[in-house]
């Protein structure tokens, strides 16, 4: 059995990923769920409007996967993107890094601003430190690039994810910095259900929510470390809203 996946990329290119499952297995197409409440729309953000505080920053971006436009949330933080101590770091998740042409395309004109230091995680990569494990089983395993961090800052796009309920928010962070370990044994967690739109009965949701839970506390330990999102909604260049808040629920407000 296999069915067809429609995803919307960053440049409004539409691609149709096949999904085949073993043989066996019963499989049905669930509708969106019913009665979920619209996303509230804020005001946007003016530009350099989101203080962010001195010491190590790391600024976490989606790659070129997502249609998120990451320029724009940028010039929301005010920051100067040449200091030191101010790092960005693409959550790719199991995707592979982003090559030349693809980091152009997710950074424009911040690129050669923040490219010498700039972090391209690898999911199967050595860098990696575990600070836990959730109720369900998964081993939270985060990239190291995040320790002494003064502030992580997510920035990212909400759209309907088809079995973690939304994109966004805690994402960013699990899977987005985390090894393939991590991502396997949240993934999984699909199979006990979840749809598009809904998080209330999603397991994969609030296996996010609790890992980004872990890695919050354990960035705690080594200082005062402000963990916190910025997510913006659009669709094809325009914006109809955007929040700002803790990382790991985000999303749910």
């Amino acid at each position: 059995t296999a069915i067809d996946v429609r995803r919307r990329q960053r440049r409004g290119e539409v691609s149709t990923e096949r999904i085949v499952f073993p043989d066996g297995w019963a499989v049905s197409r669930l509708p969106a769920a019913a009665g979920v409440s619209p996303l509230r729309v804020e005001k946007l953000p003016a530009a350099r409007s989101i203080p962010v505080p001195d010491g190590k920053v790391v600024v976490i971006v989606n790659d070129a996967q997502r249609p998120t436009p990451t320029p724009w949330l940028m010039e929301r933080l005010d920051v100067d993107w040449e200091r030191a101590d101010v790092f960005t770091a693409v959550a790719t998740g199991s995707h592979t890094p982003p090559g030349p042409e693809e980091l152009k395309e997710i950074f424009g004109p911040f690129l050669e601003r923040i490219r010498p230091r700039l972090v391209l995680h690898r999911g199967d990569g050595s860098d990696m430190i575990r600070v836990g494990r959730t109720g369900r089983g998964t081993p939270i395993e985060i990239n190291r690039h995040r320790e002494g961090s003064a502030s992580v800052i997510a920035l990212g796009s909400v759209e309907p994810h088809y079995f973690a309920g939304w994109t966004g928010g805690r994402k960013s962070l699990v899977p987005g910095l985390c090894s393939l370990a991590t991502i396997r044994a949240n993934h999984r967690l699909a199979l006990e259900g979840g749809r598009p739109g809904s998080l209330e009965e999603c397991p994969v949701h609030h296996d996010l929510v609790e890992g980004a839970g872990i890695i919050d506390r354990w960035l705690q330990k080594g200082g005062s470390c402000l963990l916190s999102a910025l997510n913006v909604i659009h669709r094809e260049g325009a914006f109809y809203g955007s929040a700002y808040g803790p990382l790991a629920s985000l999303v749910e407000q």
